[in-house]
Formats: structure tokens, C-alpha cells, sequence
């Protein structure tokens, strides 16, 4: 999540101004349908799977509660604030049919993707460490207080909403917090069925050079972005 200086030209429509606006969520948003979509084809690899699905999850845990936030609390610099703020005109945003359809339309999704992104990589981490069989109780609770609830729920504090919704406060990362601990605590008891056919793949040295090098251009950005940004003139 970070900042992107630009402009449209003055005289720009008002639904010029609202395509760019949401350009960078949908981008997001589509990223992770992508990783998703991958991660359905290559079902029957599960460590491949498994981190298709985190990336799908990150990014979409990402553009899809920017939307419910921002449109829960309308105002700017977020970009969806200030789309309301161009539908609605004259009027105030809180309270009209567009954040109205706003908040449906991604609350639902919110709610419901962060129980099924949970429920499938906890899937795939039980596949992964007991070869396709379930786990013990004492082992699914420490396998989901370790990396599910704990770094699920510590991630949604690393982000200060008041950038994006000033005023919000940290109702965003308790709620989202207690969204991860709430699955975590239900997948306890009732998780998805493992696929026994599946034969789980030693990873070769290949898989070690494609990790580290996903690392590298990852760390790169970050260095730039962290020092004057990322430029283009």
C-alpha cells in the first residue's frame, strides 16, 4: 500500500476522475484474482498452492477492506472518500445509495474472504506437515495460533488507517484483527477436508533459487520506496 503522485487535466469528466481513482484498488484487487485463479489450476501441487493463496489473500485483504474503511469513513486523501465525494456532489456522503452500495458490496466479500482464505491455507499447511492427514488437537492449535491468528492479526496493525480515513482511528485493524482470531478459532473445530490422493513434493534446490530470488525483487522496491520513492518524469 503506499502513494502515487498524479493528476488528471482540469476540464477531465467526473467519470474520468472516478476510473482513476479506482485504478490503483483494482489493480490490487485484480492481482489477487489472478494469484487465486492459479492457485485453483495448480490445486493438486499444495506447496505451489499454498503460497499462490497467501499472495492472493494479501492482496486482496488489501484492496478489498481499503474499499469497506474508506467507504465506512468517506473522506479523503482516500481515494474511494473522494470518489463518493464526486457521485454524491452537493451532498453528503454518509448515508447515500453509493456508500450504501459500497459497503455491501465489499463487506460481504470481506467477511467471507477472510474465513475462506483461512480455511485454505490452513488446509494446505495441515496437507503439507502430516502428508495429507489431519493434524492433533494440541498441533492445529499451536499450527493455528503461530501462523494464522498471531501474524494475521499483528498485520492488520501495521497499517495506520488514519492515513487513508482520518478520524477512523484504529477501529480497522480491531476489527480486522479479531476477523483472523474469529476464523482461527472456528477453524479449530470445523476445517476443510484434506485430499489424501495428493503426494506432497520435496522441495530441490530450483525451489530455493526461485524463493530467494522472489525475495530480491521484493527487497528492492521496498528500498527504493523507503528512501525517495519510486519516480518517473
Amino acid at each position: 500500500m503506499g502513494w502515487a503522485y498524479a493528476s488528471l487535466p482540469p476540464r477531465a469528466s467526473t467519470t474520468a476522475n472516478v476510473l482513476f481513482l479506482a485504478a490503483g484498488v483494482t489493480a490490487t484487487i485484480s492481482s489477487g484474482l489472478v494469484f487465486l485463479v492459479l492457485a485453483y489450476w495448480l490445486r493438486n501441487r499444495v506447496a505451489v498452492r499454498l503460497g499462490l493463496l497467501v499472495l492472493a489473500f494479501s492482496c486482496l485483504m488489501e484492496g478489498i477492506p481499503y474499499i469497506f474503511w474508506n467507504s465506512y469513513h468517506p473522506t479523503p486523501p482516500g481515494d474511494i472518500g473522494r470518489i463518493l465525494a464526486l457521485w454524491c456532489g452537493d451532498q453528503a456522503p454518509q448515508g447515500s445509495l453509493p456508500q450504501l452500495m459500497l459497503l455491501i458490496g465489499s463487506g460481504i466479500p470481506f467477511v467471507a474472504g477472510t474465513y475462506l482464505f483461512c480455511a485454505l491455507i490452513f488446509q494446505g499447511i495441515e496437507q503439507v506437515l502430516n502428508d495429507g492427514e489431519r493434524l492433533q488437537p494440541w498441533a492445529r492449535f499451536w499450527i493455528l495460533l503461530l501462523f494464522l491468528a498471531m501474524p494475521g492479526a499483528a498485520s492488520w496493525f501495521l497499517f495506520d488507517w488514519n492515513q487513508l480515513a482520518p478520524g477512523i482511528g484504529i477501529l480497522p485493524c480491531i476489527a480486522g484483527a479479531m476477523s483472523i482470531v474469529l476464523s482461527s478459532a472456528i477453524l479449530y473445530r470445523f476445517s476443510l477436508p484434506l485430499n489424501r490422493g495428493l503426494s506432497n513434493q520435496m522441495p530441490t534446490r530450483w525451489h530455493l533459487v526461485a524463493s530467494w530470488s522472489l525475495v530480491f525483487f521484493v527487497a528492492v522496491p521496498s528500498v527504493l520506496w523507503f528512501q525517495n520513492g519510486v519516480k518517473w518524469t
